[in-house]
């Protein structure tokens, strides 16, 4: 964050450090639409790889998305096939985690919501991110997770996500303030914030994880700060 408001009209008057942080949230800027294209990029070359995948294991793209890097490493090697009831079964819902290097994938629903409870337990009350449109609101949260989510938004709550995107904004111009896991100055939920004059921290890592449905939050977007409230 700048130590004191820039009068962009006059660029000329901008000071060194000033024009140094511009350089480089242009250059971020940049990286981070470089990011996305070669993400989508990879999207595409892998798909026909997943499909080869696919006709080896007698599976549909999708199903394979549901099986580990060393599930399909082995099953490659040893000529193994992964069973599609299992993959069904983490259709339906699983929890994976990486414990002591290695990866842990539980199906079981209430093993599931003990692992979840004890996580949940570890986290903090307060949420700490990075301020990118200021303002301070009282809210109900939403937590937005895919476009499916979207229409649980209604007028005065507060939007928390991991991250959003242009479909998003519907749903945006109802909240009254937005919180996310990930981002920056130049990320979307910041550009459409600061375009609605609407709270926004981003970049907390947890909100997903530390809210639900229905938690009523103070959005202290001054000092980049959401806090757990009674009503």
């Amino acid at each position: 964050m700048l130590s004191k408001e820039l009068k962009l009209k006059k660029p000329g008057k901008l000071s060194k450090s000033d024009k140094e942080f511009f350089e480089i949230v242009r250059r971020l800027a940049y990286l981070k639409d470089m990011r996305d294209v070669y993400r989508r990029i990879s999207l595409m070359q892998i798909f026909p790889l997943y499909q080869e995948i696919g006709k080896r294991f007698g599976l549909s793209v999708k199903e394979v998305t549901y099986l580990s890097s060393e599930e399909i490493i082995n099953g490659l090697i040893n000529g193994l096939k992964s069973s599609k009831d299992l993959i069904e079964k983490r259709m339906n819902g699983f929890l994976m985690y990486y414990k002591n290097e290695k990866l842990e994938i539980i199906l079981d629903s209430e093993e599931i919501k003990q692992k979840i409870d004890l996580i949940n337990e570890k986290m903090p009350d307060i949420i700490k991110g990075i301020v990118a449109s200021k303002g301070n609101v009282k809210g109900q949260v939403k937590i937005v997770l895919c476009v499916f989510d979207l229409s649980k938004v209604n007028f005065g709550d507060v939007l928390v996500s991991i991250t959003t995107h242009p479909d998003f904004v519907l749903a945006m111009q109802k909240a009254s303030a937005f919180v996310t896991d990930e981002g920056g100055l130049t990320s979307h939920a910041a550009i459409i914030a600061r375009e609605l004059k609407k709270p926004c921290i981003v970049g907390t890592k947890i909100a997903t994880k530390v809210l639900k449905d229905g938690d009523y939050v103070q959005v202290d977007a001054i000092n980049g700060i959401v806090t757990k409230i009674k009503q």
